[in-house]
């Protein structure tokens, strides 16, 4: 980018108002041709990194993956096969089993070229994140997101899909949140159906149709069903031909039954401040949404209404941070979800923390790389200390408390090199939207 001239996002974050009261926000200077190739050479690396960890280990995921891609090669649905141990959605058998059969074609069928291969694929996947984010939020948010220690070991250790549903999603969420366009009928329901897809693969986006649905500056009420429609119809038509098959009936509401592994989570433990667990428990009970995730639904539907008022051209972003943050049981994996907005969100504290002890978690957990022998006293140090996937959840709070009223508060991470400690300020005029 050309030195001296500020882009719309610096101009953004300088300013320290929402980055939705910039709705044409872009990275408009063309990058150099140097920024270029140095761009290509972080994508490079990166994608080197990534493919040395695959060959590190065979953790218990990446076997679960691999049968699952090749009863998908040989036309078996992992649903029959394993009805309780798969929590993703069909589309990810349709690539999944391509990458087994190439394999298989080429004589390679072990499971440790499956996870060279799927982190190749997954590597492509986060590349394609990089590159969509570049545009909009500049060169240094894509490599944060890129190379943030999360994004290389969660895909590529465990082979774990869920960023090819956030691709789709951050494609949707890039059709419509520009509020200078008029939203047509095609691109609504094409945001909506690359929703649909990301449903499809890992179900993490399933409250954003809701989430569109409080958004008064997307339209009429008319379009904001629309798009839940198209959305949500598609999720469960691909999920239908799996539910009336009797051998796979079984394996689709495991979809809808997922929990995670920890229970001793912030959302838990700041809802037993005001509700003891044992009203919690026979209070809610309501199928799927029942106890905690009925209170979970209410706080991600209530952070929505107020986020699509105020906040909208954020709104994916706090959606993520939200699903994290709110989650009423974790795994290491969740984390990866909150890698995006706290990229876009860098220059803030809490965001950078998040980043740093989430990556040092990933890597020093004997679950992941702490397993490898050159870990061993990271990994000692780790179970110590009694640190897991809760202790950087609470992080994103100290985040949703720019969403106040008074204006961003949380000083600039670059502040300390200017040599000016620079607070966020703000006023309500600031926090209206456009949309």
């Amino acid at each position: 980018m050309e030195t001296g001239k500020l882009g719309d996002w610096e101009k953004a974050a300088s300013s320290n108002l929402p980055i939705s009261q910039f709705p044409n926000l872009r990275t408009s200077e063309r990058l150099s041709r140097a920024q270029c190739y140095w761009f290509a050479l972080a994508l490079v690396a990166g994608a080197g990194v990534r493919l040395w960890v695959s060959t590190l280990d065979q953790p218990i995921d990446i076997n679960t993956f691999w049968r699952v891609a090749t009863a998908a090669a040989h036309g078996r649905s992992s649903y029959a096969e394993f009805p309780n141990a798969y929590p993703y959605g069909p589309l990810s058998m349709f690539y999944l089993g391509p990458i087994a059969g190439l394999l298989s074609a080429l004589g390679l069928n072990g499971i440790g070229a499956f996870h060279v291969a799927d982190a190749l694929f997954l590597s492509l996947v986060d590349a394609a994140i990089a590159l969509t984010l570049l545009r909009p939020f500049g060169m240094a948010v894509a490599l944060i997101f890129y190379l943030c220690p999360l994004s290389i070991v969660l895909p590529a250790d465990r082979g774990h899909i869920d960023n090819l549903s956030i691709l789709l999603a951050l494609g949707s969420w890039l059709l419509i949140r520009d509020t200078a366009k008029e939203r047509s009928t095609g691109r609504v329901i094409g945001s909506a159906a690359l929703i649909g897809l990301s449903l499809l693969n890992k179900h993490s986006m399933i409250l954003w149709p809701a989430w569109i649905l409080l958004w008064p500056g997307f339209g009429s009420w008319k379009k904001r069903l629309l798009f839940a429609g198209v959305a949500w119809g598609l999720f469960f038509a691909g999920l239908l031909p799996f539910w009336l098959t009797p051998s796979t009936h079984e394996g689709v509401l495991s979809i809808l039954r997922y929990r995670g592994l920890l229970y001793d989570v912030p959302f838990r433990r700041i809802v037993e401040l005001f509700l003891p667990s044992q009203v919690v428990q026979y209070a809610f009970p309501f199928p799927i949404f029942h106890d905690i995730m009925f209170l979970w639904l209410l706080a991600m539907v209530g952070l929505g209404a107020y986020v699509m008022r105020r906040f909208a051209g954020e709104g994916l972003l706090w959606y993520l941070i939200a699903l994290v943050a709110f989650s009423p049981a974790a795994a290491v994996n969740y984390l990866g979800l909150a890698v995006i907005p706290c990229a876009v969100f860098w220059r803030r504290w809490p965001a950078m923390i998040y980043l740093a002890i989430s990556s040092a978690l990933v890597i020093c957990s004997r679950d992941y790389l702490g397993n490898q022998p050159f870990m061993f006293m990271p990994a000692y140090l780790l179970v110590m200390s009694g640190f897991f996937s809760h202790n950087c959840m609470i992080w994103l709070y100290p985040l949703l408390y720019d969403l106040g009223p008074g204006g961003r508060r949380w000083p600039e991470v670059t502040a300390l090199f200017r040599g000016k400690p620079k607070t966020a300020g703000g006023n309500r005029e600031s926090r209206k939207l456009g949309g």
